[in-house]
């Protein structure tokens, strides 16, 4: 345990240093390779322990042990067999060097585990045991064997499995890849099948008549769902395969009555189709951007099931929570992207309700509202009215809040969608209103949210600048900026707009 804490630690301590990563990652593997000498030797003494006694003796003394007998003849272990939690911290030392070397020797480590332990043997064991016990004490009530046989694979074997296959994942053929993670999936649910047959025929598990633990618990299943999410996938349709994949392990999850989706695995699952999407969108192919409408409805499911749960809860202070909101914003994102304001705009009215804080959304469905104007207007016009009910509710709130960059960039993003529309003439007057509306703000209360900066009056001005008889409007805009700038030089830095009259600004004007 102690050589297996050493790998993460170094990880962490050298995360930052390039220069240091190489001499990091060869005392993880050193450490690495000594915990595996270490289980070995335990393996080596265990096994030449074994090999001395009869079957007959074996058994013998797994039925003293587990009846509590003070037996002097009783055969008493010297040794102490490898069990799960010593496989466990070898292979998370393997996975957390971060190599391919080391995520290989992860593997042949697994397979080891499961060649020196067999489910059946196990079956086969508890019978042997049972009867004779029955044989020996019939006039007792039968007392439970908690012996165990810890070197099975757990779930967190297959939580460190899973991370190396990650690593391995890169330089494997897609095909290969997938059905490696595939083949785990099924491995876990036979395991839990078979403990719950072998718990029903009252053969006792490694836990005694306590019901085992299953084995595909959550943390695997996020495991397995982030290594599907992971996949060297290079083509649209091995983007789709992942994603189905994902979706099916939440589908069985949800109808499980033992193992349930949580936030982070509805998370990731977002986060695939979000990466299949960034796919498709960086593709020529016109018909696979026509997907985008079927992947933004995908994860839309999940989102809507975070927000459910989140909003299930006693307090609502989960959905502030930075992890969800990045969720949702990057669901409105699609949406915004297939073209689908009206669906971004229920998101966002869901995911903001009970929050005073929602800047990470309102961003979202601002940019996802603007990028739709060459299409309609209206979505920036909507938009803007989302920034000014935030403007209203944080200016009237009892919140200390002072102007910052991620409130300009809601504004400039509202500018940019009006000058962006097909409406040139009202688009550069609605974006010229807004414009005006930051000056006064920022002039009359230095403290207030609207405070533009130098790329807000050229964005306006490039705007104008375009169009005929509008040299009195850029030069006035160009006094403003000279104002503002002076004005920025007489308050605290974390009040003052940087706003600066630049060639850009006067060459537009010229």
């Amino acid at each position: 345990h102690a050589w297996s804490q050493l790998c993460p630690r170094l990880s962490r301590s050298h995360s930052s240093d390039d220069g240091e990563e190489g001499s990091s990652s060869t005392i993880a593997s050193a450490a690495a390779e000594r915990i595996h000498s270490i289980l070995e030797m335990m393996y080596e003494l265990s096994e030449e322990e074994r090999a001395e006694r009869t079957t007959y003796d074996s058994i013998a003394a797994a039925i003293e042990k587990s009846m509590n007998r003070s037996n002097d003849d009783a055969l008493v272990s010297r040794t102490i067999s490898p069990n799960a939690s010593s496989y466990n911290a070898i292979l998370t030392a393997w996975s957390n060097c971060s190599d391919r070397k080391s995520a290989t020797k992860a593997l042949d480590l697994f397979r080891m585990m499961l060649e020196r332990y067999n489910i059946s043997c196990h079956a086969r064991d508890a019978l042997v045991r049972n009867k004779c016990q029955n044989e020996l004490s019939s006039s007792k009530p039968r007392r439970d064997f908690t012996a165990k046989t810890d070197s099975f694979p757990d779930s967190r074997t297959l939580v460190a499995l899973l991370k190396s296959i990650q690593i391995l994942s890169s330089s494997m053929e897609f095909e290969d890849a997938l059905n490696f993670v595939d083949s785990i999936r099924e491995f876990a649910t036979k395991v839990d099948d078979q403990n719950e047959w072998s718990h029903a025929q009252d053969i006792l598990p490694p836990t005694g008549k306590r019901k085992p633990d299953r084995i595909f618990n959550v943390f695997v299943c996020n495991a397995i769902i982030r290594t599907y999410s992971n996949l060297p996938a290079t083509t649209l349709e091995e983007y789709r395969r992942c994603c189905e994949r994902i979706d099916d392990l939440i589908e069985i999850l949800e109808s499980s009555h033992s193992v349930k989706p949580d936030v982070a695995t509805r998370g990731m699952a977002i986060h695939a189709w979000e990466k299949s999407h960034r796919f498709a969108h960086e593709c020529s192919d016109k018909e696979a951007k026509n997907c985008a409408k079927m992947r933004s409805a995908k994860a839309r499911v999940h989102a809507d099931a975070i927000l459910s749960h989140m909003q299930s809860t006693t307090s609502r202070r989960g959905l502030l929570f930075e992890k969800p909101l990045s969720i949702i914003c990057d669901v409105i994102a699609m949406h915004g992207d297939a073209g689908e304001t009206t669906e971004a705009e229920e998101l966002y009215l869901r995911a903001r309700e009970g929050n005073t804080s929602y800047v990470p959304i309102l961003a979202a469905i601002i940019e996802a509202l603007s990028s739709n104007a060459a299409n309609n207007i209206l979505h920036v016009k909507k938009a803007h009215q989302f920034l000014s009910e935030f403007e209203n509710d944080i200016m009237k709130s009892n919140l200390r809040v002072l102007p910052d960059m991620k409130f300009t960039r809601l504004y400039n993003a509202v500018i940019a969608g009006y000058i962006s529309s097909t409406e040139k003439t009202d688009g550069i007057e609605l974006a010229k209103t807004l414009l005006t509306h930051m000056i006064e703000k920022h002039t009359s209360n230095p403290q207030h949210i609207a405070r533009p900066n130098t790329t807000t009056f050229v964005k306006v001005m490039t705007a104008l600048a375009r169009g005929e008889d509008n040299a009195q409007q850029l030069d006035m805009l160009l006094g403003e900026m000279d104002k503002i700038n002076n004005q920025s030089k007489l308050l605290p830095a974390e009040l003052a707009a940087n706003v600066v009259p630049n060639k850009v600004a006067y060459d537009l004007v010229l």
